[in-house]
């Protein structure tokens, strides 16, 4: 099972570094968000559906171009501010939004990790 797990991540791996080797050059962002964490026997328990702390703690990172990071400084800068904050997967929507420059009413800037209104969960839940 553990083999399984860490080959799958192995091709995730390659296939994240494919998409960013092709959008390096270009003006892009990388939002990566796994669906859920995994447990390996913590507590007795295996995969998910678990409700472990291992489960609410999902896989996630934002990769920016260079390109993207000399348009959007400010942007830049509130992710840099944000990166150590709790967060839970409400942040997706309305990060692609306001990362990608689709202006909306439905944007809450509370929620989008690129804001500087940016609200920290107060604790690491789904």
């Amino acid at each position: 099972m553990i083999n399984s797990y860490d080959n799958s991540t192995l091709f995730t791996d390659y296939v994240l570094s494919e998409f960013i080797g092709r959008m390096a050059s270009e003006n892009a962002l990388l939002i990566f968000l796994a669906d859920h964490g995994q447990s390996f026997g913590e507590e007795g328990k295996w995969l998910h559906a678990n409700n472990t702390d291992a489960e609410k703690n999902p896989a996630c990172f934002i990769w920016l171009s260079d390109k993207y990071k000399r348009r959007y400084p400010d942007r830049v800068k509130n992710l840099e501010l944000n990166k150590d904050k709790f967060i839970n997967t409400s942040f997706l929507f309305h990060t692609i939004l306001e990362g990608s420059d689709i202006f909306s009413p439905s944007i809450d800037p509370n929620l989008s990790v690129f804001s500087t209104d940016f609200q920290q969960e107060m604790e690491n839940t789904l």
